[in-house]
């Protein structure tokens, strides 16, 4: 059984693909594990989204549509909650309530240690960054493949990974 990792440990924390455990700490997580904690994750903000409308606006249903009438700062608001919850959590732990609920970390690639504020910024910001593209399904698309783009890289980085030089790792 591999035990987490140590940062007062001579080791070092792993840098390659094949310097990590195949399985248990510390091992690369699995995208469909770290694709459920980015779902836990959206359903957390969406419920603190949906609260906020509803306390702050009103909401009708006809026919065609589903009309929000809110204030024109709670996007932004929203926004800036979602980014202090990512943002926040990662520097500090290392981990979103999705990520501690399915048992994987964020780390500092070759460090092992939580992600700066500086890179938990850049993971934050580049799929957020895709997901204002003003063609919705043009949106989506793009910010599914900033985090499946995981799917095709040796140490399961997406690219907004790769920017932040972060990997994401096994806690158990």
């Amino acid at each position: 059984m591999t035990t987490p990792f140590d940062p007062t440990d001579d080791q070092g924390f792993p840098y390659e693909a094949d310097e990590f455990p195949e399985i248990g700490p510390d091992s690369l997580a699995p995208i469909p594990t770290r694709a459920l904690a980015r779902i836990i994750d959206t359903f957390l903000l969406a419920i603190v989204a949906l609260a906020a409308v509803s306390i702050l606006g009103t909401v009708s249903v006809d026919d065609e549509a589903v009309n929000v009438d809110a204030p024109g700062w709670l996007p932004l608001a929203v926004l800036a909650f979602s980014a202090a919850y990512e943002i926040i959590l990662t520097t500090t732990r290392g981990q979103t309530l999705g990520k501690m609920a399915m048992g994987i970390r964020v780390a500092q690639r070759g460090q092992g240690t939580n992600p700066t504020p500086n890179q938990a910024i850049v993971r934050w910001i580049v799929p957020n960054i895709a997901g204002v593209i003003p063609i919705a399904e043009v949106a989506a698309i793009a910010v599914l493949v900033v985090y499946l783009s995981a799917a095709a890289n040796a140490l399961r980085q997406g690219v907004h990974d790769r920017a932040a030089t972060t990997v994401v790792v096994r806690t158990r």
